[in-house]
């Protein structure tokens, strides 16, 4: 094989190998893998808040990794459950982590990234540090092994030493606390994309007069329960977008059991897509300031 021959199938195989790199994750991955990525880390949070950590094998790795928010580095789940034997029945006894938001990120058939912030109750570390109102962000790699997804390493990050800035003068907590909003006036969501479904050219007439409005008596009676923050038409477009909610709920399964009330969901005219969306809460007082502004209705 002469010397320019070797030289091209080098060159080719490096540019395979930068396609192979680049070309994303995602190929056999569903939402029930999702979801079961999501119930992993959960059975991690419902551990840590009972301090019973005797089915960690049933969710973590046999290398599980754990860093901690000073940085020291655990390695193998037989030293890492140790240590959190240790921790639990000292200074994080009766001590519970509650979860503000949850993202996870498949990020190939086998493998998972699951960001999670977190409030940690009020605690003393054994140098008689105070720490009270503390947020983390606990960064996990999950892997998928014999068909069960396992956390493969955690890392804690303390976000938050739970330093109280000065309250807004205009700050109305019994309004924050009405409207579901965090500390900073935001909420969680789940945006809803309604797209053009197969049944849509098949359905005519009076059946799709009634079937319209029974959807905008639907957006209304969710509006009126505090279940739709937002909801509305798109105007003509070539992504057969229709419309758009946002949900007042904090999952995409939430989401699910409310579009599925829908008529046009259920006569198959149009579809919905789903993604999760942090936003102001004060969306919330859209339907009550809509109210006031309407003079006739659809």
């Amino acid at each position: 094989m002469n010397r320019y021959r070797i030289i091209f199938l080098w060159t080719m195989l490096l540019m395979l190998a930068a396609f192979a790199a680049a070309v994303p994750y995602g190929f056999g991955q569903t939402t029930t893998d999702e979801a079961a990525v999501r119930d992993t880390v959960k059975s991690f949070y419902n551990a840590f808040n009972t301090h019973d950590w005797d089915k960690v094998v049933d969710f973590t790795t046999e290398n599980w990794n754990h860093i901690n928010p000073q940085g020291g580095r655990t390695r193998g789940r037989t030293a890492v459950l140790k240590e959190l034997h240790e921790e639990h029945s000292t200074f994080l006894k009766g001590v519970t982590e509650t979860i503000e938001e949850f993202d996870v990120k498949l990020t190939s058939p086998a493998s998972a990234i699951v960001t999670v912030r977190t409030r940690m109750s009020a605690f003393t570390l054994p140098d008689g540090s105070k720490h009270e109102d503390e947020r983390h962000i606990r960064t996990f790699v999950v892997v998928k092994q014999d068909g069960k997804w396992r956390i493969e390493q955690d890392q804690n990050t303390t976000i938050s030493f739970g330093d109280k800035p000065a309250v807004k003068a205009s700050y109305d907590a019994a309004l924050a606390k009405k409207l579901g909003a965090d500390e900073y006036g935001m909420r969680q969501y789940v945006l809803c994309i309604l797209k053009t479904g197969p049944k849509d050219a098949e359905i005519k007439g009076d059946e799709r007069a009634e079937i319209f409005k029974g959807h905008m008596a639907n957006i209304t009676r969710l509006a009126n329960e505090g279940k739709i923050a937002l909801a509305g038409p798109f105007g003509t477009n070539d992504k057969q977008f229709r419309g758009l909610f946002i949900y007042a709920v904090n999952n995409i399964a939430d989401a699910e059991k409310l579009a599925a009330t829908d008529p046009v969901i259920k006569s198959g005219m149009m579809v919905a897509e789903f993604t999760l969306w942090y936003g102001s809460a004060g969306l919330m007082k859209v339907t009550e300031i809509s109210e006031k502004i309407t003079e006739k209705e659809f």
